[in-house]
């Protein structure tokens, strides 16, 4: 169900208008978001890959800016690892990285 579905969002050589009005779309159309890298999100719903593809892609409509969106994989095959403070990996830790529905701990640098 795209409801359940995480996306991973990435623009590149987005400006800073860009970058708000992405952001303002992605808040807009889920309730549930993680935005700790410049220039790349995760949202949870808010429509399947294409849509969110093609109500993202209206913000880079020419030159050398553009969105690729991925769905991620599901509950219990997910797998990540980063190396930051760990603020920036709260969220990921209490939303994504889930096991049979509970949040579980990962190991971050």
């Amino acid at each position: 169900m795209a409801d359940d579905d995480f996306y991973l969002i990435v623009a590149d050589q987005i400006d800073e208008t860009q970058r708000r009005l992405i952001t303002a779309a992605i808040k807009d159309s889920c309730d549930l978001w993680w935005h700790q890298f410049l220039d790349v999100w995760i949202a949870q719903g808010g429509g399947t890959a294409v849509e969110w593809g093609k109500r993202l892609g209206v913000f880079s409509p020419e030159g050398p800016s553009g969105v690729l969106v991925f769905k991620l994989p599901g509950e219990n095959n997910r797998s990540w690892y980063g190396k930051a403070q760990p603020p920036k990996w709260q969220w990921l830790l209490e939303k994504y990285a889930r096991v049979d529905g509970k949040p579980v701990s990962s190991k971050t640098d």
